[in-house]
């Protein structure tokens, strides 16, 4: 486990600093280019704030409602404000310290066990990223020319063959003894987490609209960072940037996805045929307006939830 932990934080490092090496480089031979960009429809930002308030509590509904068939049904506050503290807490703290504030407050007020946790996540994640692959599939299928070259063959791919390997999952996975090792363990809760879910259809259905409100929550924010800089694109295109940067979930390297949420949506929007310039301004507009959310809101909600300051809240959590 100990080993597992520095591998991650060595590769978040160098991807850390890998991205910082190309936009020192890009911003150098490209300034006049960046220079140019204007905030062309600056009332965007009010949307792009909304989606990622709406992202937030997607997010947090999707884990009310997969805790309730293993005996745990949160409060509102709770649902908004684990999302926001634990968001917040990834994004400013290598090796998820976010999710381990949200599994210790659980513990400590519903004495939930870690084990259930850790089932519940991943079969939250495991929904979601079959939904965000199946409509990014659909939309990058739906915009993609006759045309069409290498590029958006290989994500056609890839986002195929993710449906392919979730829905199997989801359809027929049977619930298993626990594993013995780290990663048979992970696994075997996670699929048993799914069981649970899946043999309930109330829980089912409304495990997949949150699922599906929170794909389309982030959608929007994208949307509105890309057509505040002046970009034209459709919703159709935003959903397919979206599913991409819903599955850099699956690698958790950099914190929250720093680095590799802005590589691909780079990549994503290259393959539609958009400028790098306003790919990468789009990208760190978005995670900027996203953090500046999170900056308002979780103070709040760390001193309703546990009487303390966030600052304090992570310090609890360190070793």
């Amino acid at each position: 486990m100990q080993n597992v932990l520095k591998n991650k934080l060595l590769w978040s490092v160098i991807i850390l600093l890998a991205f910082a090496a190309f936009l020192a480089v890009y911003l150098t031979e490209n300034w006049e280019e960046i220079l140019a960009l204007r905030l062309e429809n600056p009332s965007l930002i009010a949307l792009l704030g909304v989606g990622s308030v709406a992202t937030l509590y997607t997010n947090g509904a999707v884990m009310d409602v997969v805790l309730r068939p293993i005996g745990l049904r949160l409060k509102r506050v709770e649902t908004f404000g684990l999302a926001a503290v634990t968001r917040l807490g990834n994004q400013i703290a290598p090796g998820k310290l976010g999710l381990a504030v949200r599994a210790s407050y659980l513990k400590r007020k519903y004495s939930f066990p870690l084990s259930k946790f850790a089932s519940a996540l991943g079969a939250a994640h495991i929904l979601m990223y079959f939904l965000s692959s199946l409509l990014g599939l659909g939309a990058l299928l739906m915009v993609a020319r006759s045309d069409a070259g290498v590029e958006t063959a290989t994500f056609v791919l890839l986002l195929g063959g993710m449906c392919i390997f979730l829905l199997g999952l989801l359809l027929f996975s049977p619930q298993i003894k626990e594993g013995s090792n780290f990663f048979t363990k992970h696994l075997s809760r996670v699929i048993n987490g799914w069981f649970f879910i899946r043999r309930d259809g109330h829980i089912l259905r409304l495990a997949s609209g949150w699922a599906l409100a929170h794909v389309l929550s982030m959608a929007v924010a994208i949307f509105a960072a890309f057509n505040a800089l002046g970009a034209d694109i459709g919703v159709l295109q935003a959903l397919f940037i979206t599913s991409l940067v819903i599955l850099t979930g699956l690698i958790g390297i950099t914190p929250a996805g720093l680095g590799i949420n802005e590589g691909l949506i780079v990549v994503a929007a290259t393959v539609l045929g958009l400028p790098v310039s306003i790919a990468l301004a789009a990208a760190l507009l978005r995670r900027i307006v996203a953090f500046m959310v999170l900056v308002v809101v979780t103070p709040w909600f760390a001193r309703k939830l546990f009487d303390t300051s966030f600052r304090e809240v992570l310090r609890r959590q360190r070793p």
